[in-house]
């Protein structure tokens, strides 16, 4: 699925459900989400069809909000908010349109930089044990979510069960007594 050949109103239909979702500290965007943001936005398209077939618009976006009031909630960083099955499921294509920043001294950084280098360093790891003679069983798994409670590595720990794991993760800052390029 590419957002970016989406239409503008559906582009910001999305955003604004994106929106929608993390105020209501949900754990990921679904289709009532979805559907405040419709109702929400001002067209009239949506309230033309409900009043057509004989509902009243403003009665269901009352519903829709009890809805989400009423739908779980999470706590923590919003921003590895993901989308629901019911709009994205596995196996759609997805490409994010990342909008770079540059830095000074050749440098730069855009939104899941730390990610994509750290998914680069593993498959770096994979080609070089790949020319290695091992006596075990090594794994790889990327997971999401972790600044809000390892959820991605507590669900891949039930069906790997290691014996050992190694985090691939990067730091911004300046460490102490560290090569700031280490």
């Amino acid at each position: 699925m590419r957002f970016d050949k989406w239409a503008v109103t559906a582009q910001e239909a999305l955003q604004a459900a994106i929106g929608i979702a993390t105020d209501a500290n949900a754990g990921q965007v679904e289709p009532i989400h979805l559907l405040k943001a419709l109702l929400s936005s001002g067209e009239r398209n949506l309230c033309a069809i409900i009043e057509r077939v004989g509902a009243d618009p403003a009665a269901v976006e009352s519903q829709v909000d009890d809805a989400i009031a009423r739908a779980p909630q999470v706590t923590g960083d919003a921003s590895q908010m993901g989308v629901g099955q019911a709009l994205v499921r596995v196996g759609d294509p997805v490409c994010f349109r990342v909008p770079l920043t540059r830095l000074m001294n050749d440098r730069a950084a855009f939104k899941t930089f730390d990610d994509r280098a750290c998914i680069a360093s593993m498959i770096v790891a994979m080609e070089a044990l790949s020319r290695v003679q091992l006596h075990c069983t090594v794994e790889f798994c990327a997971t999401v979510q972790e600044e809000v409670g390892s959820r991605g590595a507590q669900v891949a720990d039930y069906d790997a069960a290691p014996d050992l794991a190694v985090a691939f993760d990067v730091c911004h800052a300046n460490q102490p007594g560290a090569d700031p390029w280490d």
